[in-house]
């Protein structure tokens, strides 16, 4: 280093100037400045070299980022990324992608498809709507759409593209069951059994399309016609928690103990669901059994202490089966975590007490 730093000053300090003036010490400042800029300079480098060598990611993420030279290599850049789990760095790919290939489908649906992984439904829809204004309106895009309008909370947006693809391949179950499942959330139940009903017909093992066929009796209140449907789901998913719950709801008002007997031994957790404490309340209810059913509802309330209502589900419970103390217990529970509903029991139980 003091080779290079005499290699650098010295000649500038035996410089004089025309009137003979010694401009070394000038010389001298500006020589340092000079190889100061240039250590700096070479320190810098060695810091990002370093840096860049110990994050081959970066470099990678940086590489793949660059404009592509053409299409498939653009889409083979995106798949790459996606490969890697890396959405970010994919959906920033896809947005330039979009930029520089507004007109291309396949580049509208991979971008739909990376919104979409990141829960961006409404952003996700949009390139969905691109792609089929691009066309060809094809069944599955017109499914992949409905699914994604559907997350966005956009239901008849959802149904229409449903419908489309419904019409385009009549054959495959799936679109006419999602169809009716997303109706029968709406409250369209006559058109939801219709498809359905057309789900079931096109695949008779569609356990969820029995299942649901069942629900909408029950809303019809033909619990005959509910507990055949409910069967036939049952058959096909013995296993499945929901169609327990829809078979008990179908025979709790004729056979209380049977529904009791379905929901035998479920996990308290399952407690949690709103349509199994019904079931269980108007099973044991219908047979005095409020006893029974306050202990059931006591320990699930134990697992959820901040849970108001199933505090003041319990403290009814213990109220009907004549334990003042326990229903005071729970109600108190009920009004530390609760509102006003809940001071209003626990006032009248205390006064009761």
């Amino acid at each position: 280093m003091d080779d290079l730093r005499m290699e650098c000053i010295q000649p500038i300090k035996l410089g004089m100037g025309a009137d003979g003036e010694d401009r070394g010490g000038l010389g001298v400042v500006l020589g340092i400045l000079v190889l100061g800029t240039v250590l700096a300079g070479l320190s810098w480098y060695v810091v990002r070299l370093a840096i860049s060598e110990g994050q081959p990611e970066a470099q990678s993420e940086r590489a793949d980022l660059m404009p592509a030279q053409t299409l498939e290599e653009t889409l083979d850049a995106i798949a790459r990324l996606l490969a890697d789990d890396r959405w970010e760095a994919a959906e920033r790919l896809c947005a330039r992608a979009v930029e520089q290939y507004p007109a291309d489908r396949e580049v509208r649906l991979r971008y739909a498809e990376v919104l979409q992984g990141q829960g961006r439904f409404a952003d996700a829809y949009e390139q969905y709507v691109e792609a089929l204004a691009i066309g060809p309106r094809d069944a599955k895009t017109e499914y992949l759409a409905a699914l994604c309008a559907n997350s966005a909370g956009m239901v008849e947006e959802a149904i229409t593209h449903l419908e489309f693809a419904r019409q385009r391949d009549s054959k495959n179950p799936r679109y006419a069951l999602e169809l009716g499942l997303i109706q029968f959330n709406a409250g369209l139940y006559d058109e939801a059994r219709g498809n359905l009903t057309l789900a079931r017909t096109l695949d008779p093992d569609q356990a969820i399309a029995w299942g649901m066929l069942a629900q909408i009796a029950l809303k019809r209140g033909d619990r005959q016609i509910a507990r055949t449907y409910i069967a036939r789901a049952r058959e096909l998913a013995p296993d499945s928690l929901d169609w327990r719950v829809v078979e008990a709801r179908a025979v709790v008002r004729d056979d209380p103990q049977r529904a009791i007997e379905l929901l035998e031994g479920l996990p308290s957790e399952a407690l949690m669901r709103v349509d199994v404490r019904s079931v269980l309340r108007s099973a044991y209810g219908s047979l005095g059994r409020f006893a029974e059913a306050a202990e059931i509802f006591a320990r699930a309330s134990d697992m959820e202490p901040s849970r108001e209502d199933l505090a003041l589900e319990t403290a009814d419970l213990y109220e009907r089966a004549g334990n003042l103390d326990k229903a005071i217990e729970y109600a108190r529970r009920a009004s530390i975590v609760g509102g006003e509903a809940a001071r209003r029991m626990l006032a009248r139980l205390e006064g009761a007490g």
